[in-house]
């Protein structure tokens, strides 16, 4: 299994680079790390095949229905709020 090895803060830290795609591949594309780590030997295939469907697009549209689908929560009870408030002034 391939490692990748990089500094942070002056320590060295392994991660095992199919964990590491997991994590960063939903949200950059495989163009975008293959221009930061041109040295390693991945293929577009290999990419979309680590991240299982969890592309950067897919986990995207999941953020934005989940965000969206709050923000309506939020406004249902904000709405009813606002009719009870006039409800109990009359």
């Amino acid at each position: 299994m391939t490692t990748i090895h990089w500094s942070r803060n002056k320590h060295k830290t392994a991660m095992i680079y199919t964990d590491l795609i997991k994590l960063v591949g939903q949200y950059m594309t495989f163009e975008e790390f293959q221009k930061e780590h041109p040295e390693l030997e991945l293929t577009q295939n290999d990419w979309y095949s680590i991240l299982e469907g969890m592309t950067v697009r897919k986990h995207k549209t999941l953020l934005k229905k989940r965000y969206i689908e709050e923000f309506n929560d939020d406004w249902k009870r904000r709405r009813d709020i606002a009719f009870n408030l006039l409800e109990e002034n009359e």
